[in-house]
């Protein structure tokens, strides 16, 4: 089957469409195939393909795909748009254009207070305080930090230094948020008390190239059913649980209560991309949660869209990084196990089983990428002398990380 561009729609299984008429690819192509992400009083519960030919995607095509497609119950509760303070902590490098484009997605909120921190982590370069300027004169909360020290792991610690609010929500800025987003954490958070964080629903922002429709085997999508994961009655039955702790929730789209996160001492500077493990920082919080008996809970309400790559290098250095860190976060694990030989043994087959898993689950058409389950294979190999080489970098910045930070907003400006 050839790949073709897959347009995505959002879709009221109540009130769809009497037809879809779909629009065309940035370089001019119609899009004849629709992905329809399916909503139920907002909330999404499924996703259904239907084919476009000439553009168009005809009432019983759509109706058919639709009663077709494995939907989840929506709960009839909803939202409330209002709440405690929280703070959605940005950490960024050199993409000014993607996160001019993620501030504009948090300008839609619903929800109603929060505030955005921008931890720019570039050396030089003034195009990210232009941006969050712009963002503060379009009416939206930002203020700006700089932390010179390179590494995910080490922004997200500098600006938790300055977070004071209950709730600190973590994206990335390659994703645009949903409206509902900060709405549907909060109220997941208030109905339940005992949980650390609260993840969410990572669904692809385009699929207009074979790369990007590719990039979904990297296992960013969690499904559409809300669930808790805990180590006593919410336990999942995989015997390898809380260590393969990815079905939880990915970094893109995690919210942590600040207590949890002071408790925890932040995220592992050893771990994270800019790290020498290019990742494994969002399993390691998520593990240490679960270990010190708190819940994690996936809400798919909590959506947010993430630009996948469009280059076929950049997509096998996110495989590569998405290996190393799992492998890194892996030896980290077997270093605070007295039975750590065990915990490599048993783990790191398992891993490599549901990373090939993952790479599986492409859009239509799309294929497996020739030599994409080895690249996962050698970045997972390799994490452990990774995570190594991170403990012994992260010694040494320790000292200086969020050191000497001065908080800017458009009033300082």
């Amino acid at each position: 089957m050839t790949f073709r561009p897959v347009q995505l729609v959002d879709i009221d299984v109540a009130e769809p469409p009497r037809r879809i008429v779909t629009g065309s690819t940035p370089d001019g192509r119609r899009y004849e195939r629709v992905q329809m992400l399916l909503r139920d009083r907002g909330r999404p519960v499924g996703v259904a393909v239907v084919d476009a030919p000439g553009g168009v995607v005809d009432p019983s095509a759509m109706d058919s795909a639709i009663a077709r497609a494995d939907r989840s119950p929506s709960p009839a509760r909803s939202f409330a748009d209002r709440g405690p303070l929280v703070t959605v902590l940005i950490a960024t490098r050199d993409r000014p254009a993607s996160l001019q484009r993620c501030l504009a997605s948090l300008s839609r909120l619903h929800y109603r207070p929060f505030s955005v921190l921008v931890v720019d982590n570039a050396v030089t370069g003034e195009e990210t305080q232009r941006v969050v300027r712009a963002a503060c004169h379009d009416g939206l909360d930002v203020t700006w930090v700089r932390e010179p020290l390179a590494g995910l792991s080490t922004a997200h610690n500098a600006g938790l230094g300055l977070v004071d609010t209950p709730i600190v929500a973590i994206t990335d800025d390659d994703v645009e948020v949903d409206p509902d987003w900060l709405s549907a954490i909060v109220d997941t958070f208030a109905r339940n008390p005992d949980a650390g964080a609260v993840t969410g629903l990572i669904y692809p922002a385009r699929l207009d190239t074979v790369t990007q429709a590719r990039a979904e085997g990297n296992g960013l999508g969690k499904g559409f059913t809300e669930r808790r994961f805990d180590l006593d009655d919410d336990r999942p039955s995989d015997r390898l649980f809380p260590l393969l702790v990815g079905e939880c929730g990915s970094g893109a789209n995690i919210a942590i209560r600040r207590s949890a996160l002071q408790e925890l001492g932040g995220f592992d500077l050893a771990l994270g991309a800019g790290s020498p493990s290019a990742g494994g920082d969002d399993l390691a919080v998520m593990h240490d949660l679960l270990v010190r008996g708190m819940a994690i809970v996936y809400q798919p309400a909590a959506v947010v869209r993430h630009h996948h790559p469009d280059d076929p290098r950049a997509l096998a250095r996110q495989a590569k990084g998405y290996g190393r860190g799992l492998g890194a976060y892996l030896a980290r694990c077997a270093l605070q196990d007295p039975d750590g030989a065990t915990i490599l043994r048993q783990a790191i087959p398992a891993g490599v089983r549901r990373l090939v898993s993952q790479s599986a689950r492409v859009a239509p058409g799309a294929g497996r990428r020739r030599g994409h389950d080895m690249v996962h294979l050698v970045g997972l190999l390799s994490g452990p002398w990774a995570y190594m080489a991170g403990r012994r970098r992260a010694e040494r910045i320790r000292p200086h990380v969020g050191v000497g930070l001065t908080a800017t907003t458009e009033e300082d400006a």
